[in-house]
């Protein structure tokens, strides 16, 4: 379309790149590269040639330098004869031979979308190359679709040349992108974190699991390398300006040994973010902080007061989400008892707790995550008594309690 109207490219200011072309499309990229100049026309042969989705994507970055929205999308690529890094080089190359800058330099957000194929990573992805192009960029987001890595040790990755997009940044978005150690992305996370200035936004939920694909958690928490309380950790560098932050491990029962060195660090520990002091909104899983969910554990720590030890009192929305088994319930008595000292005037900041409880009827098949025999017998009688005692606990406040439920039998939602 650029093709027939390049008036229009000027005026593009979103684009989303699926990675797959046809050589039906022969004549016009060919016709496009003419126009623009390309002086290597041996290379855009060759791409053409090999059906290379790589030529299309830099020619198109190369007539719509004024873009600020853009959704990579690599659930299309064929990674058995193509790579996403090349879009890149070559869009670097048409540059140089047009003397122009290789710079996307109104981009202000980037999405980089995986398929079902495993996650290669950051940097093997080659996101950390699309942020050498774009010094202005203000939100991130890695959208994947499953937990399984392939193993990847590439570590080709230096902060210092995409500084001035890592320092404009002021949210990341990791959605279904889990970090193992199977692959460098915790390593370049840290990068990330280290160098932004502004940071304001960061949500990270894991995927959920799938039945019949064996992911991390399965293999254990050995095999996973960020808990929470180590990604905790990490965050601390941004803990001078972070505001929302968005913790969610997915829906997996943690049964383990208990003398396991991994289950007695996996949660946050109570301190951790209180150290975020710009803190305003906080969405977690009852998985990344609570205790009761780590089967076996029968330390000073599990005690009622837990989730209101940890929340910094600077936050004024708070979603809480159960996991879906009857784990979940456990937890109770520690909102309770934050609801009692938001009452007392503990909390005077505190302004929205939410509560998502999703269930599971015995009929449901968790796929063997955890026993059967902990699954909700009756989800309606279990939240009617849940949510009735923590909007009670909460009652002679000016906190506004919203209590989400609905419930699950093979596969059908029921509120």
């Amino acid at each position: 379309m650029l093709n027939w109207h390049q008036e229009l490219a000027g005026f593009t200011r979103a684009m989303s790149l699926p990675f797959t072309s046809s050589l039906q499309d022969y004549g016009l990229v060919e016709d496009t590269a003419k126009r623009l100049s390309v002086a290597d026309l041996k290379a855009v042969d060759y791409a053409l040639i090999k059906d290379h989705p790589a030529l299309e994507a830099s020619l198109a970055f190369t007539l719509c330098t004024k873009v600020e929205r853009l959704q990579i999308r690599l659930d299309t690529l064929d990674r058995s004869r193509a790579s996403f890094k090349n879009t890149f080089y070559l869009f670097k190359a048409i540059s140089d031979k047009r003397r122009t800058p290789a710079l996307l330099p109104s981009l202000k957000h980037l999405e980089v979308r995986t398929g079902l194929e495993p996650t290669d990573g950051i940097v093997a992805s080659g996101v950390s190359l699309i942020l050498e192009f774009t010094p202005q960029l203000e939100v991130l987001i890695l959208r994947g679709r499953d937990g399984f890595k392939i193993y990847n040790s590439e570590r080709g990755f230096f902060a210092d040349k995409v500084r001035p997009a890592l320092e404009s940044l002021v949210e990341i978005q990791m959605i279904g992108w889990d970090l193992t150690k199977r692959n460098t992305d915790s390593y370049v996370l840290s990068e990330f974190l280290a160098a932004t200035k502004r940071l304001r936004t960061f949500k990270y939920l894991s995927s959920v699991k799938k039945p019949g694909l064996d992911s991390d958690w399965d293999m254990g928490l050995f095999c996973h390398e960020y808990p929470p309380r180590d990604l905790i950790n990490m965050l601390l560098r941004v803990k001078s300006t972070l505001q929302h932050l968005t913790l969610d491990c997915g829906e997996r029962g943690l049964e383990k040994e208990p003398n396991s060195p991994d289950t007695h660090d996996i949660i946050i520990d109570c301190s951790q973010l209180k150290e975020f002091t710009h803190l305003e909104t906080l969405e977690i899983d009852q998985f990344c902080y609570c205790p009761h969910q780590v089967e076996g554990l029968n330390r000073d720590i599990e005690r009622n007061t837990y989730l209101a030890d940890m929340l910094p009192t600077t936050v004024r929305k708070l979603t809480i989400s159960f996991p879906r088994y009857r784990g979940g319930y456990r937890c109770r008595s520690c909102i309770m008892h934050l609801g009692q000292r938001v009452v007392v005037g503990d909390f005077p900041l505190l302004e929205h707790v939410k509560i998502n409880a999703r269930v599971a009827t015995p009929k449901y098949d968790p796929n063997h995550v955890v026993s059967a025999t902990t699954l909700v017998d009756d989800p309606s009688r279990d939240i009617s008594i849940n949510r009735r005692e923590i909007e009670k606990s909460f009652m002679g406040s000016s906190v506004v309690v919203m209590y989400r439920f609905w419930a699950e039998d093979n596969g059908k939602r029921y509120r």
